[in-house]
């Protein structure tokens, strides 16, 4: 591990088009299709602070991930927004 952080938001500023099937490294997916969120960004904290829990919980499953039909990256999107949302609860 390097010790850097990554962030994922709940709500994206952004459109990921990357997977429209153009490309030569990605197929064509829709698992990266987010709704764009129409707020603006008004809070910059000062300090990020990482979730030790959301972070073992993201390494436990790419360490757990096997491969299948879908791939690596589609899978931990998925896991790393619902280990968000959960966190939210």
């Amino acid at each position: 591990m390097l010790g850097g952080l990554t962030l994922f938001p709940v709500c994206s500023l952004v459109e990921n088009i990357g997977f429209d099937g153009s490309g030569t490294h990605c197929g064509k997916t829709k698992n990266f299709d987010g709704g764009i969120s129409n707020n603006k960004v008004t809070y910059f904290p000062e300090h990020c602070v990482e979730d030790t829990k959301a972070t073992k919980l993201v390494f436990e499953y790419l360490n757990g991930v096997k491969s299948s039909q879908i791939g690596l990256m589609a899978r931990a999107y998925r896991k790393a927004q619902e280990i968000i949302k959960n966190a939210k609860k």
